[in-house]
């Protein structure tokens, strides 16, 4: 979508999932742009150790992924003003994530949008959350 039309969305509405099959090198890659050396994330053999049946995609990560989502939903035409997510899972290396959202209201005269958000890891919601996303388009007009 490039442009946010505020007044052509409903409650319920779906967005555009983005699919997502993290790489090792992308785990390696943002464990260094975000400092975070935990071997859980790298280690395989630490992870089993750990209880764990493989290397866990971080958190952060995955955030990040729902972020795209919003990023790529919004087109350039709105920004992300707040999201609060809580993790009820663990994904693994391997397993294909799928970020989904869902309009729960919609605000024209401040010109926001909150959104349901969250992951699913094989049906099974990881993550879930909630997402404000503020226009800096003007409403649609006819």
């Amino acid at each position: 979508m490039n442009s946010l039309i505020w007044n052509e969305f409903k409650v319920g509405q779906e967005i555009q999932p983005l699919e997502k099959l993290p790489s090792f090198r992308q785990l390696l890659l943002w464990a260094c742009a975000v400092s975070d050396y935990n071997p859980l994330h790298f280690d395989k053999e630490y992870a089993i150790a750990c209880g764990f049946t493989d290397i866990v995609i971080q958190g952060q990560l995955v955030m990040a992924f729902l972020c795209q989502m919003l990023s790529t939903w919004h087109g350039g035409s709105g920004f992300l003003k707040q999201l609060e997510v809580s993790h009820k899972g663990v994904n693994f290396l391997g397993d294909k994530l799928i970020c989904r959202g869902k309009v729960l209201s919609v605000h024209p005269y401040d010109k926001r949008v909150i959104l349901e958000v969250w992951v699913e890891n094989q049906g099974v919601k990881t993550v879930i959350g909630k997402a404000t996303v503020e226009s800096v388009a003007l409403l649609k007009t006819t």
